[in-house]
């Protein structure tokens, strides 16, 4: 919530898109209650050490480790995001979860987790891979976690600014993302590799959009 206030004041996002908060907040708490229900017994398994490899004792292995866990984190969260996306985006998934967050076009940051419960707890899935997979501090875990709900939130601005450079995904390729629909482009979580290697990278804006911009 006070990542979102604060998107949107920093941005002054509303100057760029109509606003539909309510829509958003109800949204929000419908999706976040759902894949809580869905997520919080993994979590608790997680931080009671019954599965996964996460640890609390900085010394438990090296510090080379700990930067070596901070790549490999991101790599893995962006291989799952991206994959699953481009999945949410075939007919039937997108139909029934992933448009509902999609029918929110231009995006604004008020509706950066309006999604459908599932959808989220998918997604989310990725993160929890992370110390299922690979040893991981806890502090390095939930800065991962972190540094991806601040990019999912800045993303979802509708200032459609651009410092991509190629390689980030930043609020103009995710609006983009949104113009498109379910033609699935730009699908990255925080980077844009995949998406180049895949051939769903598009850092053009739509020339309908443009059209209606000019208006």
């Amino acid at each position: 919530l006070l990542g979102t206030l604060f998107a949107t004041f920093v941005s002054r996002e509303w100057r760029f898109a109509p606003r539909h908060d309510f829509k958003a907040a109800i949204l929000t708490v419908v999706a976040l209650a759902g894949s809580g229900i869905l997520l919080a017994p993994l979590h608790k398994m997680l931080y009671e050490q019954k599965i996964g490899q996460l640890y609390f004792d900085i010394d438990k292995y090296s510090y080379s480790w700990v930067l070596i866990s901070i790549v490999l984190a991101l790599l893995i969260t962006e291989t799952w995001f991206f994959w699953i996306h481009l999945a949410l985006h075939q007919k039937t998934l997108y139909k029934y979860i992933h448009g509902v967050h999609h029918s929110f076009n231009p995006s604004t940051s008020a509706c950066a987790s309006a999604f459908h419960p599932l959808d989220i707890f998918i997604l989310a899935m990725g993160a929890m891979l992370v110390p299922v997979l690979v040893p991981i501090h806890n502090g390095v875990y939930s800065g991962t976690l972190l540094v991806n709900l601040l990019s999912t939130v800045l993303q979802h601005t509708a200032t459609r600014t651009s410092f991509s450079m190629g390689v980030f995904n930043d609020p103009n390729l995710h609006n983009i993302h949104h113009d498109y629909g379910r033609k699935p482009k730009n699908l990255g979580s925080i980077l844009c590799i995949w998406d180049r290697v895949v051939g769903t990278y598009e850092p053009n804006v739509p020339k309908w959009v443009k059209r209606k911009q000019e208006k």
